[in-house]
């Protein structure tokens, strides 16, 4: 029904990059029947593979197809399309195109805070790129009010001893110390460090992109010798 993996795992690639032409085929042969799914699926799950190998440019069409694929079988505002409308906008935003990246962000959470009970975990994560998209454009007080309730979202879904907190705590770290708050970012980050070192993390939550950041507050607060340590 699906591709093998996890398209942002690259260790799934020499798996995946041969199936993708095959897949592709299937879905583009189940669209053509006015089959929505597992045709949407499909044009979605390679062209997240297309962007998680750089291939920007041959992912979007596939978007495109799959979103409106959907459109035609659930509805312009339904849950089910949210997930399209959001990979679409992280891929306008890794290729610089801000204010459509935003739109189709702010989209998909409207469609998902209309029925929060259904996919939460989604929520989250929708809730988190569009707090760093904000924070990548220097709007960073609303950048804040994103991730921060993209990580009570998390609190209150896994726990707060859960290492799937990691990545939200090191996009807040990001956002404090754009606003010299090195020590609170300082304090989150050990909270970061301290999740991604309990069982069941996994490269999703590795800690060492976290100690980049951590380094990086410490030596804006002067304190080589524990940067150095850190790194």
């Amino acid at each position: 029904r699906t591709c093998v993996g996890d398209p942002k795992d690259f260790t799934s690639w020499p798996v995946q990059l041969p199936i993708a032409p095959h897949a592709l085929a299937v879905a583009l042969f189940g669209a053509a029947r006015a089959i929505p799914e597992p045709s949407a699926d499909l044009l979605n799950q390679v062209a997240l593979l297309h962007v998680s190998v750089g291939d920007y440019s041959n992912a979007k069409p596939l978007y495109n197809r799959a979103l409106s694929i959907r459109e035609a079988a659930y509805g312009r505002d339904h849950p089910n399309i949210a997930i399209v409308i959001n990979n679409l906008g992280e891929l306008c935003r890794v290729t610089g195109e801000f204010r459509e990246a935003e739109r189709l962000m702010r989209r998909a959470i409207a469609m998902l805070a209309r029925c929060p009970g259904d996919t939460p975990h989604l929520l989250c994560a929708f809730e988190g790129g569009l707090g760093m998209l904000l924070h990548e454009t220097t709007r960073t007080a609303e950048a804040e009010k994103h991730i921060r309730k993209a990580l009570k979202l998390e609190e209150e879904i896994f726990g707060k001893e859960n290492p799937l907190l990691v990545r939200s705590l090191n996009n807040l770290a990001l956002v404090l110390q754009a606003t010299s708050r090195n020590e609170e970012a300082v304090e989150t980050l050990l909270r970061a460090i301290d999740l991604s070192r309990t069982p069941g993390a996994n490269q999703e939550t590795s800690v060492g992109h976290v100690m980049l950041t951590l380094a990086h507050s410490l030596q804006e607060m002067r304190r080589f010798d524990q940067a150095d340590r850190r790194v």
